[in-house]
């Protein structure tokens, strides 16, 4: 079973929706045009940046099961016996799916895989801790036939 793992030096943002506006052109009818959120653009880029040295040579194929720990710097306001803990669970925004999903969407679009359908098992955690990462494990899983 191949195995891709890493983790990068970044704090990861939540992949945001796109924005809207209603765009009136000198002749014809107004139409909504939808452009994406500049800082998840932003956010996109530099994970790829950072991601690049990992793709793989090939997609990985076949059910996949995608692993990703999501650690973010102390608030300013946390305590000394909390910060002494070393790790605390990080229960405020981003929420876990939204960094699933920007960070699905960017592997998937480096070619990681070939469509993030292939995600079977996904575990997503995100904690408070000293040194702002994100740790990714990408695990081939095998297919059972004949159940």
């Amino acid at each position: 079973m191949p195995t891709i793992s890493f983790s990068i030096p970044f704090a990861v943002g939540a992949k945001q929706g796109d924005r809207s506006r209603v765009v009136t052109p000198r002749t014809g009818k107004p139409f909504v045009r939808h452009y994406p959120d500049p800082k998840t653009k932003r956010n996109a880029q530099a994970l790829e940046a950072l991601c690049l040295p990992y793709v793989p040579a090939q997609p990985l194929e076949g059910p996949l099961c995608v692993k990703l720990h999501a650690y973010y710097p102390w608030r300013k306001s946390e305590s000394k016996r909390n910060r002494a803990r070393g790790e605390i669970p990080k229960d405020t925004k981003p929420d876990a799916d939204n960094i699933a999903k920007q960070v699905l969407d960017v592997l998937e679009a480096m070619g990681f895989f070939a469509n993030d359908s292939q995600v079977t098992h996904l575990e997503v955690h995100k904690a408070w801790t000293v040194r702002p990462s994100l740790a990714v494990w990408i695990i081939e899983m095998e297919q059972e036939v004949g159940r």
